[in-house]
């Protein structure tokens, strides 16, 4: 009877401390730990076709949304290979891997669960050194699944180095993981400023476990960005080599150390560098409009502006801020130029509205063909705005063509409120410069500039 008594007791102490337990498992982990020592194949595309391309094996079902997926992949990770290379050195190269193409998204779901910030679009999974991702389904889907297929594959050489040095995975923040992989997959994407200005910045001592990173993925939170900002920052510093040297000081010191030895200040300083900057940009920038607009001093606006960009590269209100400050300095090439790889980051009417003004200065048919763009993008509240724009330039271009550009172009910059003045003056004289020979509507032109100085 006392025997069976001690097994009830004891028996129930174990409940109680798995209850207890249940408390703190990370489920996702542990189906994750499962899928990691478990031999059996975790999707069936793992049991489907096979493609070996170098260190990488595809896994897939054999369709054509399949095989255009691995094309997108492959050029994806070609376009990222020289910064790969300089990161990570050829041996993480040809450290074997698995792409497997999984059809359905849901299988996804059920094997890892819900991340914290949303659904999992792919997953690397060290121990069977694998990439799990869902197959695109449209031209949609394909930018988000390459930009997934570089991350993910980020981990899978950092990892790699790791293990060639003899490092656990857990001795290297998961800030320093997540940050270096974003700033590889993002690195040519754009960050808009209603981001930055939403968002609520952590301490990196509160992201350096996956449990802690996991509790600050849901809004207002984003620590890609600000993990994301602080590896680029030391990169812009240092060169690439720095990412190999603080690895490398890891294996016989703790990383805390061995990154303030290798940078010369802690990562508490860089810290308190990387959340300023994204706190005060709405600040930086007033303080450039201030410049260009009431000083009247677009030298120090561009200076300002451009060590901004620097700072934190693509965002869409500081990429707007150059791009309008060398229009208002009358160097329309270089205004050009940044317009393009802001519509091409944010391809909306807004921006396309103004490549169409700055491209004024160099080609009519290109700012026309801009101004076609921004209508086709715009939405119905503000599609009446654009087509207005539109047909303006249209009207303007029928004035040339008649042999009347100077007439053309005075109705069309009287009636712009989207040119400032001083657009207007730089526009007026390159007009001039481009048609020398025409008389016709020169003096009413010229004294119109006159008016727009007073």
């Amino acid at each position: 009877m006392t025997k069976k008594i001690k097994i009830c007791i004891f028996a129930t102490a174990i409940s109680i401390g798995l209850l207890f337990l249940l408390n703190f498992i990370d489920f996702k982990k542990v189906k994750e730990d499962i899928a990691f020592f478990s031999s059996k194949s975790v999707v069936k595309e793992e049991n489907g076709h096979r493609k070996e391309i170098g260190a990488i094996t595809f896994k897939y079902s054999e369709n054509q949304e399949s095989i255009k997926a691995i094309d997108e992949a492959l050029n994806a990770l070609n376009q990222n290979e020289s910064l790969f290379n300089n990161l990570f050195g050829e041996a993480a190269l040809e450290a074997p891997i698995s792409i497997v193409l999984v059809e359905n998204p849901s299988d996804l779901q059920k094997l890892f669960g819900k991340a914290e910030d949303g659904y999992i679009d792919g997953i690397y999974l060290y121990k069977r050194k694998s990439i799990y991702t869902a197959v695109p389904k449209d031209e949609k889907d394909i930018s988000e699944y390459k930009r997934t297929i570089v991350h993910e594959y980020t981990h899978h050489l950092l990892t790699s180095t790791l293990d060639d040095l003899g490092i656990k995975i857990s001795e290297i923040p998961v800030w320093f993981h997540e940050g270096l992989a974003a700033y590889i997959e993002r690195k040519d994407l754009g960050i808009n400023m209603d981001e930055i200005e939403s968002l609520k910045t952590v301490s990196f001592e509160e992201l350096e476990t996956h449990k802690q990173w996991n509790k600050h993925l849901r809004s207002p939170y984003n620590p890609y960005i600000q993990s994301q900002m602080l590896v680029g920052t030391i990169i812009k510093k240092e060169g690439n080599s720095i990412i190999q040297s603080i690895l490398q000081g890891s294996q016989t010191n703790q990383f805390n150390l061995v990154f303030e030895q290798t940078m010369g200040k802690a990562v508490t300083s860089y810290e308190t560098e990387t959340l300023s900057i994204l706190k005060d940009l709405p600040l930086k920038l007033n303080n450039v409009s201030r410049h260009l607009y009431q000083e009247k001093d677009p030298e120090s606006a561009l200076e300002l502006v451009l060590n901004i960009n620097e700072t934190i590269p693509n965002v869409n209100q500081v990429m707007t801020m150059l791009s309008i400050t060398y229009l208002e300095m009358g160097n329309y090439e270089k205004a050009i130029d940044h317009y393009k790889s802001l519509v091409k980051l944010f391809p909306t009417s807004a921006y396309y509205h103004q490549l169409a003004n700055a491209l004024l200065f160099r080609d009519l048919d290109q700012a026309i063909g801009a101004s076609k763009l921004s209508v086709k993008l715009a939405d119905q509240e503000s599609v009446n705005f654009y087509q207005e724009y539109a047909i303006n330039l249209n009207r303007l271009k029928e004035s040339v063509t008649k042999g009347k550009p100077l007439e053309g172009y005075l109705s069309f910059i009287k009636n712009e409120d989207t040119l400032t003045d001083t657009n207007k003056i730089h526009l007026i004289v390159n007009i001039l410069k481009r048609y020398p020979e025409s008389t016709e509507g020169r003096n009413a032109l010229i004294s119109f500039k006159q008016s727009l100085r007073k």
